[in-house]
């Protein structure tokens, strides 16, 4: 199974989660083309896998396989910086798989608490 494959099984286990919680969610779909993996946007690029809202909160989720050199882009890492700016909102970057089973009991509490997850974005690049 590919880097890409993997993540996109815990994304579809992290939005399952998330809707039983009661998060509103927001992923975009990659397409393949001849070009590789494409999501077309408008805007700057890097904007995070996941959004997720539930009354006052917000988590800004940037999803990565564990695998070397499956860091975080300058473009993620820049919204990422942005959005933890942002009153309400809670950016991270997820290590999976090894932190999942963490982020799915803890999108059930009230408030989310963000505590393992957080990590010096510039370190990671």
């Amino acid at each position: 199974m590919t880097a890409v494959a993997h993540e996109l099984d815990y994304e579809a286990t992290i939005l399952t989660t998330a809707k039983m919680a009661g998060w509103r969610r927001h992923g975009e779909r990659a397409a393949q083309s001849k070009k590789g993996w494409r999501t077309p946007i408008k805007g700057e690029a890097g904007w995070p896998d996941l959004f997720l809202v539930r009354g006052p909160e917000a988590i800004a989720a940037e999803l990565k396989v564990i695998r070397a050199g499956n860091l975080p882009t300058s473009d993620q890492i820049e919204w990422l910086e942005c959005l933890a700016a942002v009153p309400g909102i809670t950016a991270l970057v997820l290590w999976l798989p090894r932190e999942l089973d963490l982020f799915n009991t803890a999108l059930f509490k009230r408030p989310f608490v963000w505590r393992d997850w957080k990590m010096t974005l510039r370190d990671s690049a």
